[in-house]
């Protein structure tokens, strides 16, 4: 509260000043105590004015107070007046006001504070719980009788008013928990012997040589040890020591695929690289002596590993020097006619698909036995040798089936129906020496012998298309822009979807557009069916635009993140994939943050572990390049909408630089161009790669304008541009081929996003007016690429299809397309990448001669 005013104040000096005159002339003995007197305002306001300090305040200063006053200012409590003479007491510590006189200021004053000061009695909850308090302070434990707790209730004042019930009660309940004390202690003491035996097993037979030992050696060796001797029971003991030699075994057989898988990788390199190695008429035993001298064949014995390495490289060596001679026309021609038996016995399964005799069900002992009661001798024409064998084919065609369904054998002749066994039986008979088959084919009227229907089968237009995909399929290949992602197998996602329906989360949002997915209810709506599945989380060859498929990849990407095991399966399940289709080399990419789990609003909670996921990556790899003889690098993407993830990428790449990640790309997007903020993360990021070494790779002029090309490349350092079909004609298309810049080029892929609007005619996209064509004319350095192949129901030998038959490439530009992407491999070195050569013109020199 302010002090009262300077008018105020004055006032009352000046009559402080004429009391004391008047004091003075009628001999009084001066003014108020210490100089101070109470006047007041114009408003009736009382103040206290000291004439000496010349002081004045609202507050009545202990000089004028009188006794009860003082009682009340020492307290915490003071009183004050208002204008209306109206009294109210305040507390300065707990700031509560109130009109009547707090209780402890009326007992200071000796008056009635109006309250019973009585103690309340207890209640008998209260009661109970002393009397529980004295049990415990008496240690009532198990050892305990109800006779003794009456002896000391009897005497105790806590026990009084607890009626006996009560009182058995609450030593039961005390009782009870002391029980419960004593079995968790003597379970933690079994845990904690079980923890110090583990502990001690595993140290003494950590070594690999000891996973051999029993128990009773165990029980001799360890027999003196305290831990051995903490747990009592033989039976506890012994299931201890099995549970840790169980575990031993199981990591170190871990440990032995994992560094199978790294030796492997290892002594490809080293095969592809060596001189000595290399040498075309080498023998494994000089092969074993040069491996020993490097001491490569380590503690294997035989060395099957390296054995089987140096066959499969042996193999990548031997067209070089082995088709290329003119004397090996004869074995070109055996080729070509494997190649049609092939052809034929795909057809005799799409005649019996035709015919519903043929489902995904259908066994191959079902079909041996089809097709030999049909006389059907298509089958009997293939060999065992290089490529596709029967039962292969087999394979392929019953996953043809269950992805395509009736499309797979669209337009085929269903196979007649067998012919019945008296009949057929009667025949043979009747001629005697001729075959069961021969006769068949009799009866139904095959009037060709079995080459001239394959002359006939290599003239219909539809044999010769299959000819076509089994040449390109069979011919070595190499791809330099595809995702992982994009490839995961859609048999494999669907088991995890089932298996974790319910942890997938219910809706997902998209960062490019901020739209809420369901995902758990797109899942729960295919209802166990894969072919529903399948159609949920792929496109096929529909025209829909690239955020619709950025779509898809949303949806099936929850199933897999945070699950780096069925990462690292799905990653080997790639490299099965490669070996399907020939594809030799392959850097395939992906970004490790869309493996990590993602909340609602597609924030990830722990970045670290990226780390994880691109290990799990590194293990599928390395276990399928060991498996299936393919060699696979890695480029980890920076996403566009994502650019807080970028610096993290790249020092995830600088990190497994040697697990076979070879350079960084950005993708998903090119708004990154324009947009100030994401352009700047993406920028930083990439000057780290260049500064690192890594190889630069950057998704322009897709979707994006032409000009995105010259920004990959000055801005970012590219020297690899991810499609650039909109740069063509403009003057980015010529700059980089003057930097002699490579372009990655995917058809489907581009069409299906619609980053190219092919013409049509007669309902048919015409290919030819493809950019693609132009790349190929001005002899631009380029690759034709499968992007998302699991997503576009593709593969990298179907766009080579595409190429030959819709675009009118020859197998010339195939093969030299090829041999460009090879030499624009990210560091991919010199000795492997001659061998890759090597092998893609001896099939090519074989094949157009």
């Amino acid at each position: 509260m302010a002090a009262p005013s300077a008018a105020a104040a004055a006032g009352a000096a000046a009559a402080a000043l004429l009391q004391r005159q008047l004091l003075q002339g009628t001999g009084g003995t001066g003014g108020s105590e210490q100089g101070w007197s109470e006047h007041q305002t114009g408003d009736g306001r009382k103040f206290f004015h000291n004439e000496e300090t010349g002081v004045s305040q609202w507050e009545k200063p202990e000089s004028l107070m009188t006794d009860s006053e003082r009682i009340v200012n020492s307290t915490a409590w003071k009183q004050y007046r208002i204008w209306d003479g109206r009294i109210f007491y305040h507390n300065k510590e707990t700031k509560v006001s109130c009109w009547s006189m707090p209780p402890e200021l009326r007992k200071l004053r000796g008056e009635s504070t109006g309250l019973d000061d009585r103690p309340l009695p207890e209640t008998l909850a209260e009661q109970r719980q002393a009397f529980q308090e004295l049990l415990k302070e008496r240690h009532v434990d198990a050892t305990w009788d109800w006779r003794r707790v009456q002896e000391l209730a009897r005497d105790a004042p806590q026990a009084e008013g607890v009626s006996e019930p009560v009182q058995k009660q609450v030593f039961a309940e005390l009782l009870s928990l002391a029980l419960k004390r004593t079995e968790t202690e003597a379970r933690a003491k079994a845990r904690n012997a079980a923890v110090a035996l583990e502990r001690l097993v595993e140290e003494r037979f950590a070594d690999p040589d000891a996973l051999g030992t029993t128990y009773e050696e165990a029980a001799r060796i360890l027999g003196d040890e305290e831990a051995w001797t903490l747990i009592k029971s033989d039976v506890r003991r012994d299931e201890v020591f099995q549970t840790v030699m169980e575990r031993l075994e199981e990591k170190h057989e871990k440990h032995r695929a994992d560094k199978r898988a790294e030796r492997v990788v290892r002594l490809q390199r080293l095969m592809a690289t060596d001189p000595e190695l290399r040498r075309p008429r080498m023998r494994w035993k000089d092969a074993t002596a040069v491996l020993a001298r490097r001491d490569e064949l380590q503690e294997e014995e035989p060395p099957i590993e390296a054995l089987r390495v140096w066959a499969s490289m042996r193999e990548l060596r031997q067209p070089a020097t082995r088709e290329v001679d003119p004397k090996n026309k004869a074995q070109a021609d055996f080729f070509r006619d494997e190649r049609k038996r092939r052809d034929a016995f795909v057809l005799s399964m799409k005649e019996l698909a035709a015919a519903e005799r043929f489902t995904m069900g259908t066994s191959w002992a079902q079909l041996e036995e089809m097709l030999q009661a049909s006389g059907d001798q298509r089958i009997a024409g293939l060999r065992e040798g290089e490529g596709a064998v029967a039962m292969e084919l087999f394979d392929e065609f019953v996953e043809e089936i269950k992805l395509k369904g009736a499309e797979a054998y669209a337009g085929v002749e269903p196979a007649p129906p067998p012919p019945e066994p008296i009949v057929v039986t009667l025949w043979v008979q009747a001629c005697g020496l001729q075959t069961c088959a021969s006769a068949m084919g009799n009866m139904m009227g095959a009037g060709k012998p079995e080459d001239e229907n394959q002359r006939a089968a290599s003239a219909n237009p539809r044999c010769e298309l299959r000819s076509t995909e089994e040449l390109l399929r069979a011919a070595p290949k190499v791809e330099l822009h595809v995702h992982l992602d994009g490839s995961f197998d859609a048999g494999v996602l669907f088991r995890a979807a089932q298996a974790h329906l319910e942890e997938l989360p219910e809706k997902v949002r998209t960062p490019w557009d901020g739209k809420m997915l369901e995902v758990r209810k797109a899942v729960r709506e295919c209802h166990g069916d894969l072919a529903k599945f399948t159609s949920l989380v792929t496109v096929g060859s529909d025209i829909i635009g690239l955020f619709p498929i950025l779509d898809c990849f949303y949806t099936f990407l929850p199933i897999v993140r945070g699950r780096f095991a069925l990462l690292e399966e799905l990653a080997f399940e790639f490299c099965r994939e490669r070996k399907k289709h020939n594809i030799i080399y392959t850097e395939v990419r992906y970004s490790p943050f869309e493996f990590l789990p993602q909340g609602e609003d597609g924030q990830i909670a722990d970045t670290s572990k990226a780390a994880d996921a691109v290990k799990a990556v590194c293990a599928g790899l390395q276990k399928g390049q060991a498996e299936f003889g393919v060699m696979v690098q890695q480029i980890l993407c920076c996403i566009a909408a994502q650019p807080a993830w970028s610096a993290q990428t790249m020092a995830l790449a600088e990190e497994f630089r040697n697990e076979g990640v070879v350079g960084v790309d950005i993708a998903a997007g090119e708004m990154h161009f324009e947009d100030g903020a994401l352009h700047d993360a993406h920028r930083d990021a990439m000057a780290m790669a260049q500064e690192k070494g890594l190889g630069i790779t950057v998704h322009a002029a897709e979707a994006g304008p032409g000009d995105n090309v010259c920004r990959a490349m000055d801005v970012y350092g590219a020297t690899r541009i991810g499609h650039g079909y909109r740069s063509v004609g403009m003057q980015a298309y010529d700059y980089a081929r003057s930097k002699g810049v490579h372009f990655e080029l995917c058809p489907t892929s581009s069409v299906s996003t619609q980053a190219i609007e092919l013409e049509k005619a007669d309902g048919s996209l015409q290919w030819k007016t493809h950019p693609i064509s132009r790349f190929f004319l001005d002899g631009t350095s380029c690759s034709i690429n499968s992007d998302d192949p699991a997503v576009f129901r593709s593969s990298l030998t179907d766009e080579l299809v595409i190429c030959v038959k819709e675009m009118g490439l020859s197998l010339e530009n195939i093969q030299w397309m090829t041999l460009e992407a090879l030499e624009h491999a990210f560091h991919l070195e010199s000795g492997v990448k001659d061998t890759i050569a090597e092998k893609v013109k001896a099939f090519y020199e074989q094949t157009l001669n």
